[in-house]
């Protein structure tokens, strides 16, 4: 009995019909005083147009206060070690405290951070220690030209640190990427076994990309099910089940922020060997934007295809293992059986000869004459039939029995 399979392209229809319903536009024109008086219509796409597709907006990272807060911070205490030495020092050398401090803040800091130390500094600088003091006026016009510098400057300076700082921390992530990729093909090239494969690379990958994997493998029948998952409670469903199949014939990227069915989710990649697909990698990242950009994605591509380099090397080597077995087993095969032809050939000849007595110089024997030539026939029969049953325990074609000729045995 067979186990009913629901049809991808089915669910896969019914997939896209969903988000198609769901993605329709739905507009409220309303006529009176207030919303709900009056007149109220709704304006709904049509069932027969689909929607285009949208590809899911992926939320904006929230305001760092802490950042800001720090940044406010360090332009309070650049203006009080500035108050400090301000009986003492020259202005361009307060400058240069305030300077310093919004060099520090983009050193630990986003761009907007930095953005408000570098204001901040330039406002504080004018309140305290322009004249007229305590206050934002200004009553020489040559410090219009130094607010200006100065906040020039100070842009300059922490987009810069603040370059560097993401140019860093890119390096140091490509890094740590590049180190997991050559731990997981270290690995891979020592361990054997399709099972041990998959498990190897979901534990590397998941040290890079944070989130739920699974991997599926095609089965007999041409249909993807899941072969490994980390962890390994992860469940897919039927409509999950039908992007990844459709990935797996098509050999193109589907699912969570691509093109082609963004409402599934997780991201679908195809494991492409050195011909065919072998099976479907799938990740559903904790944070969306883990795999956002180009890079993120070519690195996660990079991954899937050593695992399925590795996929296809150990299906061959599994390939190549049965196929050495059976050479095995036919080299034995042919080895007995030449062995037991070699053996039947003596008893033969007796046989023949034996039975040429008795049928040339029948009448001239006596009774006990004619016994001793078959009772050496029983005996090499006997033999005969040891041999036969050897063969018939290590090959599915025996030799054929010679017929014993009874009617010899009767008196």
């Amino acid at each position: 009995m067979t186990e009913h399979r629901p049809d991808p392209e089915a669910l896969l229809a019914r997939a896209k019909e969903e988000e198609a319903r769901k993605s329709q536009g739905r507009l409220k024109l309303f006529f009176g005083a207030a919303a709900g008086v009056g007149k109220t219509y709704h304006v709904i796409g049509g069932e027969g147009e689909p929607a285009p597709t949208r590809t899911p907006r992926i939320q904006a990272h929230r305001p760092d206060w802490a950042a800001y807060g720090l940044a406010i911070g360090i332009v309070a205490f650049c203006t009080a070690v500035a108050w400090g030495m301000f009986r003492h020092v020259g202005l361009s050398n307060l400058i240069m405290v305030y300077l310093l401090g919004v060099v520090g803040v983009a050193t630990r800091t986003g761009r907007g951070p930095t953005v408000l130390a570098s204001v901040l500094s330039v406002a504080a600088f004018d309140f305290f220690f322009v004249p007229p003091y305590l206050s934002f006026a200004v009553s020489d016009f040559e410090y219009l030209i130094t607010f200006a510098v100065m906040l020039i400057v100070a842009l300059v300076i922490s987009g810069l640190t603040v370059r560097i700082r993401a140019q860093a921390d890119a390096a140091r992530h490509r890094e740590r990427r590049i180190a997991a990729l050559y731990a997981m093909s270290r690995e891979l090239a020592s361990t054997r076994g399709v099972d041990s494969l998959l498990e190897t690379a979901l534990r590397h990958m998941g040290d890079v990309f944070a989130g739920p994997m699974v991997v599926l493998l095609p089965d007999e029948a041409g249909r993807v099910v899941v072969r490994r998952a980390h962890p390994a409670e992860l469940s897919m469903d039927a409509s999950e089940l039908a992007v990844a199949q459709w990935v797996y014939e098509h050999r193109e990227l589907a699912g969570l922020g691509t093109a082609t069915l963004p409402g599934a989710r997780a991201l679908y990649l195809p494991l492409m060997a050195s011909h065919l697909a072998v099976g479907v990698l799938g990740v559903r990242p904790s944070e969306p934007r883990s795999i956002e950009g180009p890079e993120r994605l070519h690195q996660l591509e990079t991954f899937a295809n050593q695992t399925a380099l590795a996929i296809e090397r150990a299906q061959l080597a599994d390939k190549a293992q049965r196929a050495e077995f059976q050479a095995e087993a036919e080299r034995l095969r042919n080895s007995l059986l030449s062995s037991v032809s070699h053996d039947l050939r003596t008893p033969l000849a007796t046989i023949i000869g034996a039975s040429s007595g008795l049928v040339d110089d029948g009448e001239n024997l006596d009774r006990i004459g004619r016994r001793e030539p078959l009772k050496d026939r029983e005996s090499h029969y006997h033999r005969l039939a040891a041999q036969d049953a050897c063969a018939q325990a290590t090959s599915s074609d025996p030799l054929p029995k010679p017929a014993l000729d009874h009617a010899l045995l009767i008196e």
